[in-house]
């Protein structure tokens, strides 16, 4: 009678760790990236379950020229691998498998300024204000640069939040943290990550690219210095300087990107460029 008690006693146990583990799953993970010179942290959130593999929603400047990615959830470390990244909107997406996981609903569009909200990342939780639902936000990185709407909340963001997610009153996600000054954080709309996040997944964001690496002109012609040409057949000469898109000015590769995302593929665009002491321009069928 008294080893069926505990037997009885030890199922139950067993049980109740088995629902506290089974509850104890989560859809937002933090991101360890880890490249030649440094370990970047940040956050992710679970959106999507196909077959064996979670889908994560991150930021790409989190796991920019990563060789190897992790996610943590609940203690447990798993391997991580980017799927795609589109690293003028910063939007990326890992995959991993995992029993630790679950998925989060992304279909809040709608929030409003002065409304009160709560994000949570890696530092734990804090609150904030909406002050702007519009305000683009222009980021030069090491890749270029990136640009997008942002919400603008009145919080105290700070290094590690990148990725982490803007919750409203509902516990509804409404943007993912992004980029911080001194004042405030800024999110990108969470329907607006979803509908890259989507596109990406779809092979339907196609952005043009001219087959060169860029950096911006130090020289007294202001502009985008074709600093490495990769031989597609429309090319530039390297050391040209492109200065006009279709006759607007680009002084600079944040200037540059937005005027020439502006146009798609197949489009035919003229560019202004300066090389070997003179100015040029070529028309171009974008690929």
């Amino acid at each position: 009678m008294k080893k069926t008690i505990i037997c009885i006693l030890l199922l139950i146990s067993v049980f109740i760790i088995y629902l506290i583990n089974s509850n104890n799953k989560n859809y937002l993970v933090e991101i360890e990236s880890i490249s030649d010179n440094e370990i970047t942290n940040g956050n992710g959130v679970v959106y999507k379950k196909e077959n064996s593999d979670y889908y994560i929603l991150t930021l790409y400047h989190i796991i920019a020229n990563s060789n190897e990615i992790y996610v943590y959830s609940n203690g447990i470390k798993e391997k991580a691998n980017l799927l795609y990244f589109d690293d003028y909107s910063d939007i990326a997406i890992l995959t991993t498998k995992s029993n630790n996981l679950k998925v989060k609903k992304l279909n809040k569009c709608s929030c409003k300024i002065n409304q009160n909200v709560t994000l949570v990342s890696i530092n734990g939780k804090k609150t904030g204000t909406i002050k702007d639902l519009d305000f683009i936000v222009d980021v030069i990185n090491k890749y270029g640069n990136s640009r997008y709407k942002s919400i603008v909340i009145a919080a105290p963001i700070e290094l590690g939040d990148s990725g982490g997610i803007v919750m409203d009153k509902d516990k509804d996600i409404i943007g993912i943290i992004s980029v911080m000054d001194e004042e405030y954080g800024y999110a990108i709309p969470i329907c607006d990550a979803i509908n890259i996040a989507t596109k990406l997944e779809k092979s339907e964001l196609n952005r043009p690219h001219l087959g060169a690496i860029f950096k911006n002109s130090e020289t007294d012609i202001k502009g985008v210095l074709v600093y490495e040409n990769k031989d597609y057949p429309y090319s530039f000469e390297e050391n040209s300087i492109i200065t006009k898109i279709n006759n607007v000015s680009v002084n600079n590769i944040s200037e540059f990107r937005n005027e020439l995302y502006k146009y798609a593929i197949g489009d035919s665009v003229t560019f202004e460029y300066y090389y070997d002491g003179a100015f040029h321009t070529k028309s171009i069928i974008l690929k």
